[in-house]
């Protein structure tokens, strides 16, 4: 997998890194809500690096991404100019089944092009994944909007690989970002 060079994600707490190539995936990033564990379903965020032919809209991987899931709803989908490209975010409404019974879950996905590492050949898009029931939506919501502020960062994108960073926020948006974030998750929710 092509690497999004430096990031740091905010982990609030409870939240547990894992190491994806130790479960054999191709992501760049993977992280488990403890407190959700045992509760029917693992609240869970993920973070691959995609490369795209250039021109691709973020658009396109977003309807591909709900297509693949055949139960799948689109409750919101939104797009911006962030500070190191276009962004997307989109927030499905997903039917999952477990051991017990049939799980309501709410997805939210966030595209974001990162040009300043584009070449001739393709553009780096990360595509971060938040996955958690309806109980569990409100909550994961704003700890996903932390996570992700450092997207926002006009920071250059040096080159080491991922990491996190527990409890910390780096700029004054991330209510903002919360606030957009909650609100379509609770959109799904209906």
């Amino acid at each position: 997998m092509p690497s999004p060079g430096s990031l740091e994600l905010s982990l609030p707490a409870g939240w547990q890194p894992l190491s994806p190539g130790e479960l054999n995936l191709d992501v760049a990033f993977l992280a488990l809500k403890l407190d959700t564990h045992g509760s029917g379903f693992t609240a869970t965020v993920v973070v691959e690096c995609l490369v795209v032919r250039p021109g691709t809209a973020l658009a396109e991987l977003a309807d591909n991404a709900a297509a693949a899931q055949p139960a799948a709803v689109v409750t919101d989908r939104r797009g911006w100019q962030g500070p190191r490209g276009p962004r997307l975010r989109q927030v499905l409404r997903l039917s999952g089944a477990t051991a017990q019974e049939s799980q309501r879950l709410v997805r939210a996905e966030e595209y974001v092009a990162l040009v300043e590492s584009a070449s001739p050949t393709g553009t780096p898009v990360l595509r971060a994944t938040s996955t958690a029931t309806l109980d569990q939506a409100d909550e994961i919501a704003a700890d996903f909007a932390q996570m992700l502020s450092a997207l926002d960062s006009d920071r250059a994108v040096r080159r080491k690989p991922l990491e996190s960073r527990e409890g910390r926020d780096s700029d004054g948006r991330a209510d903002d970002r919360r606030r957009h974030a909650e609100g379509g998750i609770r959109e799904a929710a209906r």
